[in-house]
């Protein structure tokens, strides 16, 4: 590995060849040979910043013609590759599931947001693991949602150096708390300071990086949790939407743009300390919108916990300065559990031995091959349950408080918005994906229950409290984990 040491002996050494070839050709006119490009140092791997925001869809980006200005994100996206068929679950933990492992999450029954004693398999080896096996440092800042009834289960037992933030599904962005328990914590002790979620996630990430010695490489998973519910009003926002009339939809706007300036400010952080050109960065969504509060997955089907392209469509992209090319549209599907290989694969990690479900799309990525190999992908959410052969996709749908379950095949690269059903003209097709689907109905869910999220801020009449603040009722989260593990 090179140090910033090394670096700086390599820059002062060729610096004195520079000096000494240009003294020896004025004085001799022979010429003089420089150090070859075989004796400079080799490309380090590359820092990965990987950024998940929450509950973002398909509409509300700017570069997706949305109202809600996002130019930092916009910026990001012309800088590389706009992954315009990005893939996701329809909810938030299996997603995170996918992400972490590189396998399917409905084989261990995550479905849907985890229960609170839930918990990823422990025996399975995380991709924070495996780049921090191959030296990097490796930082979570942000939402966990994968576990933490007991500290195994916790981000800093399962490869991260460093974590901070909340653990649960979501938590007031002001106080911090998560039904009635503060959930804020600094590498498994609870943490009590003022500030909204988006601002105080940001400058922790930015320390990191200040304090990083460029040593190794880092990994930092950056899971904003905005603009989760609750909608809250943005103290000091950037930019107000008095035009937008729906208020549910003008406060989910100032949440976005707030988490568009913090994220614009992170990457200022990385071209300040001179990181950009070897720092690959993602950015995607971890499900699509949630409709009934303020987001917009237009003109796609459906929103978050649907297996409809509204609930697993995101808005997604790929940048890193100098190895992919800038201002490319990538319209071939990237999946959620093919990034842990893609990002080994990037980084010159060899993941042969790893226990993948998916594969590396990095080639894919790198060359804007356009020439996907088509996989059955099964995906997941509370309210629906989806099968991918591309270009083919198969759902069964259960809509929320109904028990009618409808099935339908589309052909999503002909009918993107998923209008016409196409079993009778593709039976053989709709069957084996429907038995392909099959195999994951026995297996019990680890699922969440209680109430929706959304309900504890809303008022008499239905409409939402956006001035909010939960109060603390009992002991913070991972203190009452130690006291009742189980």
């Amino acid at each position: 590995m090179i140090g910033k040491t090394d670096v700086q002996k390599f820059i002062q050494s060729a610096r004195a060849t520079i000096v000494l070839c240009a003294a020896v050709a004025l004085a001799s006119l022979t010429g003089c040979t420089a150090q070859t490009d075989a004796a400079k140092p080799a490309q380090s791997p590359p820092n990965i910043l990987f950024i998940l925001v929450d509950d973002v869809g398909w509409n509300d980006v700017g570069y997706h013609g949305s109202e809600i200005a996002t130019p930092n994100i916009d910026a990001l996206a012309e800088s590389g590759v706009k992954l315009e068929r990005s893939y996701v679950f329809p909810i938030c933990s299996p997603t995170r599931a996918a992400l972490m492992t590189g396998q399917n999450p409905l084989k261990y029954g995550i479905d849907s947001p985890m229960a609170l004693d839930g918990t990823l398999p422990l025996d399975l080896t995380l991709l924070p693991e495996h780049l921090k096996s191959a030296g990097y440092d490796t930082w979570l800042v942000g939402k966990w949602h994968l576990g933490h009834k007991e500290a195994a289960s916790r981000p800093n037992a399962r490869g991260f150096d460093h974590s901070y933030g909340l653990l649960n599904g979501w938590v007031d962005h002001y106080t911090h708390v998560f039904n009635g328990g503060l959930d804020w914590q600094r590498n498994g002790k609870p943490v009590r300071e003022e500030g909204h979620t988006t601002a105080l996630l940001t400058r922790e990430a930015e320390g990191l990086l200040d304090r990083h010695d460029g040593d190794n490489p880092f990994f930092l998973y950056m899971a904003y949790d905005a603009p989760h519910t609750p909608l809250q009003f943005i103290d000091g926002v950037a930019k107000s939407y008095p035009e937008i009339a729906d208020m549910d939809r003008r406060v989910y706007a100032e949440m976005m743009t707030d988490l568009d300036s913090h994220i614009g400010q992170l990457v200022s952080k990385l071209e300040v300390k001179g990181l950009m050109e070897n720092t690959l960065i993602v950015l995607m969504s971890d499900n699509g919108g949630a409709k009934p509060l303020g987001s917009s997955n237009m003109p796609l089907k459906g929103g978050k916990g649907a297996g409809f392209d509204g609930g697993l469509r995101t808005p997604a992209l790929i940048s890193w300065r100098g190895h992919i090319a800038p201002n490319q549209v990538l319209d071939e599907p990237v999946f959620i559990q093919n990034w842990a290989p893609t990002l080994l694969e990037a980084a010159g990690i060899d993941n042969a031995d790893a226990q993948f479900d998916g594969v590396s799309h990095w080639p894919l990525i790198k060359n804007n091959a356009q020439n996907y190999t088509p996989q059955l992908i099964a995906i997941a959410g509370p309210q629906s349950k989806a099968v991918f052969l591309w270009p083919y996709k198969y759902v069964r749908h259960t809509p929320r408080f109904e028990t009618t379950t409808t099935t339908a095949l589309y052909n999503i690269v002909d009918d993107p918005t998923e209008k016409t059903d196409i079993t009778a003209k593709l039976p053989k097709i709709a069957k084996q994906l429907a038995v392909h689907l099959a195999q994951y109905d026995g297996i019990e869910s680890m699922a969440e229950s209680g109430p929706r999220p959304e309900s504890i801020f809303q008022k008499e009449d239905g409409s939402y409290d956006y001035n909010i603040r939960l109060p603390e009722t009992r002991a913070p989260w991972i203190e009452a984990d130690k006291k009742d593990p189980k």
